[in-house]
């Protein structure tokens, strides 16, 4: 499955589901498989049958490379991980976006808001390299080495 330009998913044979990501479904989703500890997060698309093509998948790298160490072949991994870490299946509200909802685009200055938070990020380091410096500089030995540990 891969990521068609449109955020739509597009199978290996061509066939495309037509779903899109909502703003905040990757981070549901990985929040989820958090909070679940889970080593699948299943998603069922609507108007999909349940299993194959209909589901969205979050997998966990560890879950399946744990079931691969186990031995479990291709067409068992699903078990596999189900058996030792869990699958957990969520609603798609949040997650997908509906064919009502409406996608944001992103803001029309987005590059100059990225300049300018660039801008503000080197301005802050330059004045925490001033500020580590002038602590060095002036604080006496044992307790200048505790201040420069805690800065660390």
């Amino acid at each position: 499955m891969a990521i068609t330009g449109d955020g739509s998913r597009k199978h290996r044979d061509g066939d495309t589901a037509g779903c899109r990501p909502a703003r905040r479904g990757l981070a549901v989703l990985t929040e989820t498989a958090d909070a679940e500890n889970a080593g699948l997060v299943c998603v069922a698309v609507p108007g999909a049958p349940p299993h194959g093509r209909g589901a969205v998948r979050l997998e966990r790298t560890a879950a399946f490379a744990r079931a691969r160490h186990l031995g479990a072949e291709d067409t068992d991994l699903d078990r596999m991980v189900e058996e030792v870490y869990g699958v957990h299946w969520v609603s798609a509200a949040g997650i997908l976006a509906g064919g009502g909802e409406a996608v944001p685009e992103p803001p029309k200055d987005w590059q100059d808001r990225l300049r300018r938070a660039e801008q503000e990020a080197a301005r802050e380091r330059a004045r925490a390299d001033r500020l580590e410096r002038r602590l060095r500089w002036r604080a006496p030995g044992p307790v200048k080495r505790r201040l420069i540990g805690l800065l660390r």
